[in-house]
């Protein structure tokens, strides 16, 4: 990925800031609401986009969900790699999505892999257009303890 820039977040549920922090930001509207869209684009023969790394726990169940929508000839992807000391564990692929001109939410759940520390995020685009991206959220989540509910 040659034209990724890479970041280091201090904890999860924190790249919507991210976003907002270091990409082109566009007002755009969302099933009819305005909201504020990080905007990703660059040259046609290279990926191009961003990844931060985020510490996790182990044997946790983390969920990974944003909004994406392309323009023009290009290819938007969503997800990550669950990494051990940058060594590469397991791809997460999340959304995939190729010159569509509606908005479309990806969501996943998925357990850490066994020995991962990490996971690397990655919000890339590919084409002549443009990839945009809205409420992207990476979080743990703990499964409900059906042992302690009353009827």
């Amino acid at each position: 990925y040659r034209n990724v820039r890479d970041y280091h977040l201090r904890g999860a549920g924190t790249f919507v800031d991210f976003l907002h922090q270091y990409h082109q930001l566009l007002q755009r509207s969302r099933n009819g609401y305005l909201s504020q869209v990080a905007a990703v684009t660059g040259p046609p023969e290279h990926h191009n986009g961003f990844a931060a790394r985020v510490f996790v726990d182990d044997d946790a169940l983390y969920l990974l969900s944003g909004w994406m929508l392309t323009s023009g000839e290009s290819e938007g992807y969503l997800g990550g790699v669950w990494e051990k000391d940058k060594l590469e564990l397991q791809y997460w692929n999340v959304g995939y999505w190729s010159s569509q001109t509606s908005w479309r939410q990806y969501t996943a759940i998925g357990f850490v892999p066994t020995g991962a520390s990490r996971f690397r995020f990655l919000a890339l685009q590919r084409g002549t257009g443009m990839v945009l991206f809205d409420n992207v959220l990476f979080c743990k989540i703990s499964p409900l303890d059906f042992t302690s509910v009353e009827y």
